[in-house]
């Protein structure tokens, strides 16, 4: 008989209700990263294999807003995107990328070539 067995296998952990988060998160590898006069255009893999293309405004990064976050990454980590929601609902996004603007993943583009890609604090990662 070939059985597998399973007593190594640990049963799902069950996460008390007080100790539940209403924060969940999606992450996406990030292709291109342009840098545009008022936003950022992020090209990254969706799930079916294609390229996905979405621009954030540059307000989101600034200091006093929370929408919006870009993190520093070494090239051996790549690069990536993280959207967080909160109650389903979208709260933050942090882009990990390399700060080095000489790495290839960073390009430059005109503003009105991204314009129909921005959006709003009603994003939602599209797979």
């Amino acid at each position: 008989q070939n059985s597998v067995s399973n007593k190594h296998v640990l049963p799902p952990r069950v996460i008390p209700e007080d100790k539940k988060s209403s924060i969940t998160y999606q992450t996406v590898p990030i292709l291109k990263i342009y840098d545009a006069a008022d936003a950022y255009l992020v090209l990254y893999q969706s799930s079916q294999a294609n390229i996905a293309r979405v621009a954030f405004p540059k307000e989101w990064f600034k200091t006093r807003d929370i929408r919006a976050h870009i993190r520093d990454t070494s090239e051996k980590i790549g690069s990536f995107l993280t959207v967080f929601y909160k109650d389903g609902v979208f709260y933050r996004l942090t882009v990990s990328v390399s700060l080095d603007r000489r790495n290839d993943v960073w390009g430059i583009i005109d503003q009105k070539d991204i314009s129909n890609f921005i959006v709003d604090d009603t994003y939602v990662l599209q797979y």
